[in-house]
């Protein structure tokens, strides 16, 4: 919101909620992811939902924040629709740590270090 955007929110696991046979690495995702949607819907206004693996389906309904089930996923696709398909990107902020930090790659675009600076400034203004 303060980089003048309304959230509109997309939280991903490793596998869907229906597959079978999944080993148990897939099926913590899935709970966690499960867990993650339940949360913010329970602590925030924000539009959020959980679209398991499907990436494709956030993309289609717009979402302009991805939660990925972990930060080597997440690189992926920062990498995927970032540097290869140049989307707007402000950073990936990085969750469990007392500061702010914005984490992007050192492939960004001067304007993407710009957008990361500047959320990491409105981070920090509270």
């Amino acid at each position: 919101k303060k980089v003048g955007k309304t959230p509109k929110i997309a939280v991903l696991a490793q596998g869907r909620k229906d597959d079978f046979g999944r080993g148990k690495e897939v099926s913590e995702s899935i709970t966690e992811s499960r867990k993650l949607t339940k949360l913010i819907k329970e602590q925030t206004d924000a539009d959020v939902k959980n679209y398991h693996i499907l990436i494709e389906k956030a993309i289609n309904d717009k979402c302009n924040i991805i939660i990925a089930p972990n930060g080597r996923i997440g690189n992926i696709i920062f990498r995927t629709l970032v540097l290869l398909n140049s989307w707007p990107s402000h950073g990936a902020i990085t969750f469990g740590i007392d500061n702010i930090y914005i984490d992007t790659s050192r492939d960004q675009s001067i304007q993407g270090y710009v957008r990361s600076l500047k959320l990491a400034n409105e981070l920090i203004k509270g």
